[in-house]
C-alpha cells in the first residue's frame, strides 16, 4: 500500500524518567512517539493538540524531524510528567504536573478536515479529550485506534461508547477490567514483553522480544501506531500485532539514538 497521511491527536510532554534511582528531562508524548513510528512506516504525519510555554521545547523537537505540528498555544507551563522505572523491565509509575488544557474540538475537528488522514491515533495523555468527541472522530475514520492511558489516569475508563481498536498497557490498568470494555479489538500490553489480543472477548496472547530494551517510555506508543498501519495494511488483529511487537524495539531504539542526536 502506497503513501499514507496519519494523524495524532495528543499534546506534547515533557517527562523527567527516572530509571535506577538516574534522572533524564526528555521531550515525549504520543505525538512524538507514535508519529516517528508513523513516520518510520512511510507515512506523512500530523500531530494537534494544546502546546505550554515547557513543551515549545518538545514542539521544536518535532518539527526538526518532520512531524507537523497543528498546535496552538494553551494557558500554563503544558503537560509535565514523572515517570519512574524500578528497573528493567518493571511497570512503570506515573505522576503528573503542570495544568490540564482540553483540546478544542474545533481546532481537532478542523484539522480532521482539512488534513483527511486514513489513520488516526488519539492519544490522551491526561483525560483531556471528552469521550464524546473521541468516539465522534474513531465513528467517522475506519483505521482509527484510542489508547486509554490518559483517561485511567484520571480514574476515568469509557464504557459508553464503542471503538473499533483500543489500546491500554499494564501500567494503567490490570488484565481483569479490560474484558469489560467495549471494543471490537483490545491490544493489552505488558510493556513490550508480550502483548494480548482480545478479539470479542477470546485472548489471543503475543509473546514479545527476548532482548528488552532498559528505557521503555514511548513503547506503548510505537506499538499502537505500528499495529494500527498494520490493519491499515491489510493484516488481521492478531498478526498485526506480532508484526508490531517485532518491530517496536527496534523501532523505539532507533528513535531513541535519533532524539539524543537531535537534542544534543
Amino acid at each position: 500500500m502506497g503513501f499514507c497521511r496519519a494523524l495524532v491527536i495528543s499534546p506534547p510532554t515533557l517527562d523527567m524518567v527516572v530509571f535506577g534511582g538516574r534522572f533524564k528531562l526528555r521531550v515525549g508524548g504520543p505525538g512524538l512517539y507514535g508519529g516517528l513510528a508513523f513516520k518510520m512506516m512511510g507515512c506523512d504525519v500530523g500531530l494537534v493538540g494544546p502546546v505550554g510555554y515547557e513543551t515549545l521545547r518538545t514542539t521544536w523537537v518535532e518539527g526538526k524531524l518532520g512531524l507537523h505540528r497543528i498546535g496552538y498555544v494553551s494557558p500554563g507551563e503544558g503537560f509535565l510528567f514523572t515517570l519512574t522505572y524500578a528497573n528493567m523491565g518493571s511497570r512503570r509509575f506515573t505522576s503528573f504536573s503542570g495544568r490540564v488544557q482540553a483540546l478544542d474540538p474545533t481546532v481537532v475537528l478542523g484539522t480532521l478536515r482539512d488534513y483527511n488522514p486514513q489513520l488516526v491515533l488519539i492519544s490522551p495523555v491526561y483525560g483531556e479529550i471528552s469521550e464524546g468527541l473521541a468516539s465522534y472522530i474513531c465513528g467517522n475514520v475506519v483505521y482509527c485506534a484510542l489508547d486509554l492511558q490518559g483517561f485511567t489516569r484520571v480514574n476515568y475508563v469509557l464504557r459508553g461508547s464503542r471503538f473499533r481498536v483500543v489500546h491500554v498497557s499494564d501500567d494503567d490498568m490490570d488484565y481483569e477490567e479490560v474484558r469489560g470494555l467495549k471494543a471490537s479489538v483490545i491490544y493489552y500490553t505488558r510493556g513490550i514483553r508480550s502483548v494480548s489480543v482480545v478479539l470479542e472477548g477470546v485472548e489471543h496472547r503475543v509473546d514479545g522480544p527476548t532482548v528488552i530494551v532498559e528505557d521503555p517510555t514511548g513503547a506503548g506508543d510505537v506499538f499502537t501506531a505500528i499495529t494500527l498501519y498494520n490493519l491499515y495494511r491489510g493484516f488481521d488483529p492478531v498478526e498485526a500485532a506480532r508484526v508490531a511487537v517485532k518491530l517496536t524495539s527496534r523501532i523505539l531504539s532507533d528513535i531513541r539514538v535519533t532524539l539524543e542526536e537531535t537534542e544534543g
